[in-house]
């Protein structure tokens, strides 16, 4: 039920705010319109605006104008002979003033007894009764208040409040225009929480997806190298724009192939690389490395940087080339392989190399405490697994943690390492396996294309999708200075009086105490009008 606005001594009340009526009959003038300001001022004040069917020529010319009296600030209306108080926005749209929600059964509301809020005296007339509104007709009388006769009990003077006129279409109820809106909540179906989606990128820096330079750092100290060596796509000159790409590094199960640090027999680097690739990779149980079921206690290891990949290797996307060397002119005579250290070993010149890619697309995969493993294979992603009914098989891919583990004596038979399982003795092998990666991506295949060390990285991406339905009544007009002129907030420009343009260059997602958390960019601006709807997805990620 609406409050009843009534009337006292010629001035009527709206919940305390005084309408004092101007003699005559008002006229249509560009002053009547409220801005959104004024119209924000309004419902600040505690006011229910309900829109009508009256339009704006109608309300001038059948109703008397007056001023509002909201916070302070007079406001352009009208009133009614029942003393029901109108105001006009800025589209031309007529509503209603209550206090209190519209009664939609179809009844008209009674009038009250026009009792002013905080007045105790009951002299006055009847309260306007209705706030229900229907299609304008001219000279249609309002219904009479229940003291339309006597006026309150006791003071038959009082003249009694006019009902309200009816409703019959409640969409024009509801269907206020939103000129002064700058927040919409979400409704439940309008959010969709917790989508996941693989995402993957080129491996290395700058997008690439082929390494082809490969550099060694001069800032690793001596003493790092003796376990590994970390790779970067750039010089040290160029520093500023080299990234680290991967490390590698060679183990062996009883510490062969490099010399102990400070006296402790086989307690050696090499050693300590084997244990700490079991470690990560393996289960707790298993103590070595089996590759194409055997064990093996010389391995090469690939540990691709973490920044680099994210979270995981993407499987079939994955090539490693690797040229032959040739350490033979260091062993010819009857020379001790020991010779054959990894500063010592050169490219074979031949062109020959080994290519190698895993086995997801033949098998799945192993699965392990560390993640799903794969065999790494002799292949290219071009032309698929080489002799796939009976793969040759040179180690395993470790895809979550972006660790290759490469069998030594494989690579010893087929690239020709010949690496340094000397007791005692510093082979340097991890630049063996340096030297031949860099060294594949002087060579091309087939189709021209260098041969490097191709990859994907991936990473699963959380979204939640936000649907915005921007309605024809909403944001049409702007909190932007430019847009209003004058202190009483008008329209800067006159043909916008009735249909204003916005365009919508952003959106932002604000939390429940209205702190903005996301903004959302359209990628060009997106005009607004009465005339436009637009229904806008919004894509977080996390």
């Amino acid at each position: 039920m609406a409050v009843p606005i009534g009337i006292k001594n010629g001035q009527g009340t709206v919940g305390g705010s005084m309408i004092s009526p101007s003699s005559g009959t008002s006229r249509y003038s560009p002053n009547t319109y409220l801005d959104a300001s004024l119209m924000d001022s309004i419902k600040s004040a505690g006011y229910i605006m309900s829109a009508t069917s009256y339009t704006p020529e109608y309300v001038t010319n059948n109703f008397k104008s007056g001023m509002i009296s909201v916070q302070g600030k007079g406001v352009a209306g009208f009133y009614d002979n029942g003393g029901s108080s109108y105001v006009i926005n800025e589209t031309g749209r007529v509503f209603i003033l209550s206090t209190s929600p519209i009664d939609k059964g179809g009844k008209t509301p009674t009038g009250g007894s026009g009792v002013d809020p905080g007045d105790t005296r009951t002299n006055f007339g009847g309260g306007g009764g209705g706030t229900i509104i229907s299609p304008p007709n001219t000279g249609v009388n309002n219904p009479i208040g229940p003291y339309g006769q006597d006026g309150v009990t006791g003071n038959p003077s009082g003249g009694g409040g006019g009902g309200g006129p009816i409703i019959t279409n409640d969409t024009q109820i509801k269907n206020a225009l939103g000129s002064g809106k700058i927040f919409t909540s979400f409704n439940y179906d309008d959010i969709i929480p917790n989508q996941q989606e693989i995402v993957t990128r080129a491996l290395w820096s700058n997008n690439e997806g082929n390494l082809l330079t490969y550099y060694t750092s001069s800032e690793q100290t001596v003493s790092q190298k003796r376990y590994y060596y970390e790779i970067f796509n750039s010089s040290s000159a160029d520093y500023c724009c080299s990234d680290a790409q991967f490390s590698v590094a060679y183990g062996h199960k009883l510490g062969s192939g490099s010399a102990d640090l400070g006296g402790q027999i086989e307690d050696t680097p090499n050693k300590a690389i084997y244990g700490q690739y079991r470690l990560l990779c393996l289960d707790p149980k298993e103590e070595r490395f089996t590759i194409n079921g055997t064990a093996t206690d010389s391995i090469y290891a690939i540990n691709i940087n973490r920044a680099r990949m994210r979270e995981f290797i993407d499987e079939g996307n994955i090539e490693i080339n690797l040229a032959c060397l040739s350490g033979s002119q260091f062993i010819a005579g009857g020379g001790s392989p020991s010779a054959v250290t990894g500063s010592n070993v050169k490219l074979s010149g031949t062109g020959e190399c080994i290519r190698l890619i895993d086995d997801s697309k033949l098998n799945p995969a192993t699965i392990k405490q560390s993640g799903e493993v794969y065999n790494i294979v002799s292949g290219s992603i071009e032309d698929g697994i080489y002799n796939p009914e009976n793969p040759h098989i040179y180690g395993l891919l470790f895809r979550r943690k972006g660790i290759v583990i490469l069998d030594g004596t494989r690579l010893d038979a087929s690239a020709s390492f010949a690496t340094v399982t000397g007791r005692e003795v510093p082979g340097d092998n991890a630049y063996k396996l340096f030297t031949s990666i860099s060294g594949s991506a002087k060579y091309t295949d087939g189709s021209g294309d260098y041969l490097g060390f191709k990859g994907r990285g991936g990473e699963i991406v959380k979204s939640t999708y936000y649907s915005i339905h921007v309605k024809s009544v909403d944001y049409n007009f702007s909190n932007n200075p430019t847009f209003t002129t004058g202190s009483s907030g008008d329209l800067r420009h006159p043909d916008m009086i009735n249909d204003p343009k916005t365009y919508i260059t952003s959106i932002g997602l604000y939390n429940q105490n209205k702190e903005l958390v996301a903004i959302a960019k359209v990628s060009e601006p997106i005009k607004k009008s009465f005339k436009e709807e637009e229904l806008i997805q919004i894509k977080l990620d996390f």
